[in-house]
């Protein structure tokens, strides 16, 4: 870690350390390695969706998704359907990760593109977001998701918690922020909301037992669109009421 973050001995100097790390950074900070894996690990995730977009369990969340209908967002992959951008993100995450041939950073570890891609490509969609201002976004959910893993590691991975799940739900937040634009302190809210929802996560693989792990791939794909759902309509409101210590209640 690098300046500022390599410094931060708190819960709440990290958070706020890597929401405006987040919050500040540009297309043109980006050099252009960085911005040419970016694409490639978006291309490695549209490719993984194509392939898995015909799985059993994509087929029946897209079932279940389309039933309940909605205002048509953004688009399913490998299907031609349109729906609400936070059903897209659900289904699309689902077929990301159904093969598990996803990309892998061991920073995490896991599989960081599959936890930012479906919410961020469905919020792009939705918002009109230009290809320059999705990458940076990614870029920035990227760095978040490796810097947390790399701040928990090696217990949270060693006791049997799914990174990709838990610690990929603060890069979705963070780079689904980004592209909102959302400043420093709604992006460090963004960050506790999807660290709430880590916890659900966490309850459900502890809890839940099945022979098909496909099945609880539904549980993370949803999340992190719904942390930035609630930091759009309730960010100032905890703006307002951010307790000392970094608490909210």
């Amino acid at each position: 870690m690098d300046g500022d973050l390599a410094s931060c001995t708190h819960a709440t100097d990290l958070t706020g350390a890597l929401a405006e790390r987040t919050a500040g950074l540009g297309f043109d900070d980006l050099p252009a390695p960085v911005c040419e894996l970016a694409r490639q690990c978006v291309l490695d995730y549209l490719g993984c969706a194509v392939a898995g977009a015909g799985d059993p369990l994509v087929r029946l969340l897209l079932d279940e998704v389309a039933e309940a209908g909605g205002t048509p967002q953004a688009s399913v992959i490998g299907h031609r359907v349109r729906l609400p951008a936070l059903a897209v993100a659900l289904v699309n995450g689902a077929a990301g990760h159904a093969l598990d041939y996803d990309d892998v950073n061991l920073a995490m570890p896991g599989h960081p593109s599959v936890a930012i891609l479906p919410g961020l490509l469905a919020l792009a969609e939705l918002k009109g977001s230009s290809g320059r201002d999705v990458v940076t976004a990614f870029v920035a959910g990227y760095e978040t998701a490796c810097r947390i893993g790399l701040a928990l590691q090696p217990g949270h991975y060693a006791l049997g918690f799914h990174s990709t799940a838990t610690i990929g739900s603060f890069g979705a937040a963070a780079a689904c922020a980004r592209l909102l634009g959302l400043g420093a302190e709604a992006t460090a809210v963004a960050l506790g909301i999807a660290g709430f929802k880590m916890m659900l996560v966490i309850w459900f693989f502890m809890h839940v037992r099945t022979d098909n792990p496909l099945t609880k791939l539904f549980v993370f794909a949803g999340f992190f669109w719904i942390a930035i759902l609630l930091v759009m309509t309730l960010g100032d409101y905890f703006s307002r009421t951010w307790m000392p210590g970094g608490k909210f209640w």
